[in-house]
Formats: structure tokens, C-alpha cells, sequence
């Protein structure tokens, strides 16, 4: 039998898992956010937005004790879910009031770090919030990248980015940027060594995703003026495969089963799963 949670009555926008895939939040137009516990298919917790702005983005940290919710004022807050329902901590970007439309929490990393920290990727522009103490304190950095942004995703495993943006005034195509956060002379930096080329119109926003191997990481990007999904690989810096598909692809994501590695590929009217081949890197 299959198992349903009703999760909002509005549009959702963005969904969180906890690292162990037991805790599932989701945030939609509502300027409310349940927290779920996959495995009683209960509420754990009930989160409001301060006046009631709408959320955009959320995030789990990997010992469930905080929440972070995006709204659409471009604010994020952070909240103790042991705690009440308001936010232990408001953090705004300075001179832009754009959209959060993803946030990704940066674990403790000794050497660049040592108290981790959040990603904010909102509509026009992304920062990096570090934690500079324990008491929760942070230092806001801008990234240098040309926007405006899709989706932003981000392998704490691997220390992995990956952030999509539409086509520009400068960019002709949309972009895929994909490297690492590390700290150059002391600042914090997005440190791409690959970019791919995308569509050449986006008039849909679609989400991509990180789809890790056993020794590679591959890119998956639905492309619009070709109706095709693209499949890129990071190791060699190159367009892997184009799988022809018939509507737009809204979303797609990795799955891992059985030592096996799949990707789903999400439209309006299908969800498709295809099979990757682990010595070709092909699906």
C-alpha cells in the first residue's frame, strides 16, 4: 500500500530531507512549514514565518536539531526545533531583497570552516553565510556569478556545488557551474573548474541535478530548445549523453538502490527512472 503525507494546499517550491531520510520538510506558498517524520508519517513540529512571508527554500541540518527556512523578502531563519516556533536566528543579504530559492548547509570543514555554515541562492544573486562561533555568529560573503538563478545543490560528502542560472544579457546559454567552496586568503569562494552550456531559452525554471558515482560526478540539466536531458561529466568536462524526452523535465534527482544508481526525471504528466551504466557512465 502506498503512503500519502499532505504536505500544503498551495504550490510547493522546495522539499528538505534530513541526512538519514527520516525527518522531510517542504516549503510552498503558505507562510507555514511542516516538519515530518517519514517513518510515523507524523508532524513533528510546526514552523510560521515571522508576518506571515511566504517560504520559498528550506534545509535540515545532519543532527535535526535546526531548520532553515528561505522566504520571499529574501530573508533566511534558522530554528531549533527543540526549541518554540520562533526563529533563534534572522540572517538578511545585504542589497538584495530577491527570493531565497535554495539553501544547502556547509558541514564543519577544520581547515576553511571549522564551525560550518549556509549557502543562500536567491533569484538574483548567492552568499555564503559562515558561522565565525559557536554562539551561531555569522560573516556574509557574495559570490562573484553572473545570475539570475534557477536552482543551487550542494554534496556535503564530497564539498560539491552546483548552482544552474538562465541566460543573460552575458551569457547567451544557461549555465551550469560546478566546483567547491574553499576560502582563498581568507574569504570564502565558489571555486567552479567546470561550467557547462545549457538552453538557449528557459522559460520554464527546471532543476538539475548531482547524480555521484564511485568515482565521478555526473550533471543532469533538461535543456529547452533541444527537448532533450543532458547528462554531463564533470571528470572529463564534457556532454556525456542526450536522452530525447517529449514534455519539459521540471526536476530531476539521484537515486541510489541495491548498489545500483538511478536518476529520476520528473514532468507534469510522467516520472521517468532510467538505469545508469557504471563502466560507461550512461543511462
Amino acid at each position: 500500500m502506498s503512503h500519502f503525507i499532505h504536505t500544503s494546499s498551495k504550490s510547493i517550491r522546495d522539499i528538505a530531507l534530513s541526512s538519514d531520510g527520516e525527518y522531510m520538510a517542504c516549503a510552498s506558498q503558505e507562510s507555514k512549514i511542516k516538519l515530518f517524520d517519514l517513518n510515523s508519517k507524523g508532524t513533528i513540529k510546526t514552523f510560521s514565518t515571522p508576518q506571515g512571508i511566504p517560504s520559498w527554500a528550506c534545509a535540515i541540518s545532519a543532527s535535526k536539531n535546526d531548520f532553515y527556512m528561505g522566504v520571499q523578502n529574501g530573508k533566511t531563519f534558522i530554528y531549533d526545533v527543540r526549541g518554540g516556533d520562533s526563529p533563534a536566528s534572522e540572517h538578511a543579504t545585504t542589497g538584495d531583497l530577491s527570493p531565497v530559492i535554495n539553501l544547502a548547509i556547509i558541514p564543519k570543514i577544520p581547515t576553511d570552516f571549522p564551525f560550518g555554515g549556509f549557502i543562500v541562492c536567491k533569484l538574483t544573486s548567492v552568499y555564503i553565510f559562515e558561522f565565525t562561533s559557536t554562539a551561531g555568529e555569522t560573516k556574509e560573503t557574495k559570490l562573484v556569478l553572473d545570475g539570475p538563478f534557477v536552482f543551487m545543490t550542494y554534496n556535503q560528502t564530497s564539498n560539491r556545488l552546483l548552482i544552474s542560472s538562465r541566460n543573460n544579457a552575458t551569457n547567451k546559454t544557461a549555465k551550469y557551474y560546478f566546483g567547491k567552496i574553499m576560502k582563498v586568503d581568507g574569504v570564502p569562494i565558489f571555486d567552479y573548474d567546470v561550467s557547462f552550456n545549457g538552453s538557449s531559452v528557459t522559460p520554464v525554471m527546471t532543476r538539475c541535478a548531482l547524480i555521484p558515482t564511485a568515482d565521478n560526478t555526473l550533471i543532469a540539466g533538461y535543456q529547452h530548445d533541444a527537448k532533450v536531458l543532458n547528462i554531463y561529466d564533470t571528470e572529463r568536462k564534457a556532454k556525456l549523453q542526450c536522452l530525447p524526452v517529449t514534455e519539459v523535465i521540471l526536476d530531476t534527482c539521484a537515486i541510489s538502490y541495491k548498489d545500483a544508481i538511478f536518476m529520476g526525471a520528473l514532468s507534469e504528466q510522467k516520472c521517468r527512472i532510467y538505469r545508469i551504466n557504471s563502466s560507461q557512465y550512461k543511462f
